[in-house]
C-alpha cells in the first residue's frame, strides 16, 4: 500500500511485529477482550490481534484507502469492525486494550483525548524521545506540565525502545513502546488545564513567582498562592515549579477552581 506522509504513517516491519505483540502479551491477553487500535494501517498488527480471539476489535483508521483495504481483508471476521474516523474525534464505547502505531504530531492530543475514554489499559508506540519525558521525576528539567497531567491520569511505563530501522519507510526518529493504565481520577476540568499550563510556562521559577507571572489579577494571586500555604505549607512557594510534584500542583489547581 501507499504510504502518504500528509498522515504522518510509517508501518511496521514483520519483525517488530512479532517484538511488539511478544511484549504486549506479556501484560495482557486479547482472548475475549474489547479491543480498540488505532492506525491499522496495513493490517498486519490487525491480524495478529485477531489470531488472540478478542471478542470484539475496533479499529479505527483515518485513510478511507485503508478503510477499504481493511474491510476487504477480513470481512469474514464477525467480531472486527473498522471505523473511518479521525482518533481524536472518535469516542469508543468502553474498551478493555487500546493498542496503536500512532503519527507522532497527535501523540499530545491523544493523551489528553484518551482520558475520557473507559478502559484499562493502552500500548502506544511515541516518540523516544516524547516517551520518555512521559516518565520523569520532578527535579529534572524535563518534568513538564505533560509529565505532570500524564501520570496523573495514567500509570506509565516505557516496554520497549525500538530502533527507527524497524519501520518502513525508515523515520528520523527512534520510538518506545510505552503502557498506559488508566487510573480512576476525575479527568482535568478545562480550568483545571489552563491553570496549570500557565504555572508550568514558568516552570523554571519558584511556584510564588510562577503563580505571580500566570495570574494578572491581584485577588486571584492571593487566593492561589494562600490555597498552596493552606496544603503543604510556606515552603512550598519558595520551591521551583519543575522540582515540586506534578500531584500537588495539580491538587492546588483543583481547590483554586473549585473555590
Amino acid at each position: 500500500m501507499l504510504k502518504k506522509k500528509r498522515f504522518g504513517q510509517v508501518f511496521a516491519t514483520d519483525n517488530l511485529i512479532t517484538i511488539i505483540m511478544s511484549t504486549v502479551c506479556k501484560y495482557a491477553s486479547f482472548d475475549g477482550k474489547y479491543v480498540l487500535e488505532i492506525g491499522p494501517g496495513e493490517g498486519k498488527f490487525t491480524e495478529k490481534i485477531l489470531e488472540c480471539n478478542p471478542h470484539k476489535l475496533i479499529a479505527v483508521e483515518k485513510d478511507f484507502e485503508c478503510v477499504q483495504f481493511l474491510r476487504n481483508r477480513f470481512a469474514e471476521y464477525d467480531n472486527f469492525e473498522c471505523v473511518k474516523c479521525d482518533i481524536l474525534e472518535y469516542e469508543p464505547p468502553k474498551i478493555d486494550i487500546v493498542i496503536g502505531n500512532i503519527p507522532y504530531y497527535i501523540s499530545s492530543d491523544l493523551l489528553v483525548h484518551m482520558r475520557t475514554w473507559d478502559f484499562k489499559v493502552a500500548f502506544i508506540m511515541l516518540q523516544k524521545e516524547f516517551a520518555h519525558r512521559l516518565i520523569e521525576k520532578p527535579g529534572n528539567k524535563k518534568y513538564s506540565r505533560l509529565t505532570a497531567t500524564a501520570q496523573y491520569h495514567y500509570n506509565i511505563r516505557v516496554l520497549k525502545n525500538v530502533s527507527r530501522g524497524l519501520f518502513t519507510p525508515v523515520p528520523r526518529v527512534d520510538s518506545s513502546l510505552v503502557m498506559f493504565e488508566k487510573k480512576k481520577v476525575v479527568p482535568l476540568t478545562e480550568c483545571e488545564d489552563n491553570i496549570l499550563n500557565m504555572l508550568f510556562v514558568h516552570k523554571k521559577n519558584t511556584l510564588a513567582n510562577a503563580i505571580k507571572y500566570a495570574l494578572s489579577n491581584d485577588k486571584e494571586i492571593k487566593k492561589l498562592s494562600r490555597i498552596f500555604v493552606e496544603l503543604y505549607g510556606e515552603s512550598i512557594l519558595d520551591k521551583h515549579m519543575f522540582k515540586i510534584d506534578g500531584g500537588k500542583i495539580i491538587k492546588g489547581c483543583k481547590v483554586f477552581c473549585k473555590s
